[in-house]
């Protein structure tokens, strides 16, 4: 493979693209303009959710597994409320605040979703992985890429994530990424209906160059 060939990859690998258009279901029905976005991992591509994504992650986010896994997703979840989800965040684009659909980049599968939001100087990264998709490095992978970009086009200081205590899969992902624990505190979550403990974590942009 040529040095040329390789550059070309190493662009469509990592480079984020930006477009706007008109989104289509999968009937070809014209939905709204959007801001279309995507990044690529080894294996994924981190896009713009779609309405036609809706089924997959309403089935993923009525899945106790993940939804009691989280302060936000609530169970049992309502009818509908994928699509009204994904409506919403796609109001929400922008270089501060992006929430991608993570797919499998050689088959389109949509496998979860995952985002950051940044405010002040700090960034806060969320995902959530399909349970059917566990143990394959998928939420780390594109974890990593999320936190590469985050730094790379804002100005903030730091990544912050918080994880139920309980919740070690997840624990272990943040570790991996070079995130550290700051705190343990105990929260009262009203869609989980009780009180739990809560970890929180840190990645400084300082640490996140030294790892490359």
């Amino acid at each position: 493979m040529s040095p040329r060939m390789v550059d070309d990859q190493k662009r469509h690998r990592f480079a984020p693209y930006r477009g706007r258009g008109l989104a289509l279901n999968r009937h070809g029905a014209k939905l709204m303009e959007v801001d279309r976005f995507e990044l690529f991992t080894a294996r994924l591509r981190l896009r713009t959710p779609t309405p036609d994504d809706a089924s997959e992650l309403q089935e993923m986010a009525a899945d106790p597994r993940v939804a009691l896994m989280t302060a936000s997703i609530p169970h049992p979840y309502p009818e509908n409320g994928a699509l009204r989800f994904i409506q919403h965040l796609r109001t929400l684009a922008s270089d501060r605040h992006r929430n991608l659909a993570v797919t499998i980049k050689n088959t389109g599968q949509f496998i979860g979703m995952i985002g950051y939001h940044a405010s002040g100087q700090e960034a806060e990264i969320r995902y959530m992985i399909s349970p059917r998709y566990w143990r394959l490095g998928y939420a780390t992978e594109a974890a990593h890429r999320i936190v590469t970009h985050t730094f790379e086009t804002t100005d903030v200081r730091a990544i912050v994530a918080t994880a139920m205590a309980q919740n070690r899969a997840s624990e272990a992902v943040l570790r991996k990424l070079g995130f550290r624990k700051q705190t343990e505190r105990s929260l009262h979550l009203p869609l989980r209906g009780g009180t739990f403990l809560v970890s929180f974590w840190t990645l400084d942009r300082g640490d996140e160059q030294e790892r490359g």
